[in-house]
């Protein structure tokens, strides 16, 4: 008689996951409405590379995932992680709010708009997320964008719906 309960809770679970899954379950919400999501992962890792000199942007990475939302809001989570050999070591967590600005334009007006901005992609329509708090402006048309600094400097960055 056991057996048969087990499987029938096991059943009415089934069940009630499918109804869950079935009512459109989001990865974010609706109520700030959102527009995208970025994605980026920088990494720095060849310490013979001037770019990851310590007065540069050093050993280590950042790896963050940003829900943009409609007026200027945007929802932050990821960290950043800097390694100084011999010296110390250790992750940041980034987590929070922040703003967003859209930007129209090519990533060279975006640069002189906003100096200390590192644009992750060329947007083929010159249109742009831009979040100067974060350091980092996003291409606005979806998909994946790539770049490599230098041997073992690269950036990874993602743009979806």
């Amino acid at each position: 008689m056991r057996p048969v309960r087990i499987l029938i809770v096991a059943a009415l679970l089934a069940l009630s996951s499918l109804s869950v899954g079935a009512s459109g379950v989001l990865a974010y919400g609706h109520a700030d409405q959102p527009l995208a999501q970025l994605e980026l992962s920088a990494n720095c890792v060849n310490r013979n590379s001037p770019l990851c000199a310590p007065d540069a942007l050093g050993l280590g990475g950042i790896w963050v995932w940003v829900e943009v939302d409609a007026g200027g809001t945007a929802d932050v989570a990821g960290a950043a992680c800097q390694h100084m050999p011999g010296v110390f070591g250790g992750a940041e967590s980034i987590r929070g709010e922040m703003s967003w600005v859209d930007f129209s334009g090519t990533a060279d007006d975006l640069a002189a708009a906003y100096p200390g901005v590192f644009v992750v992609g060329t947007d083929p329509h010159g249109k742009y997320y831009v979040l100067p708090d974060l350091g980092f402006a996003f291409p606005q048309t979806t998909g994946h964008y790539s770049l490599t600094l230098d041997k073992g400097v690269f950036l990874q960055s993602q743009v979806a719906p």
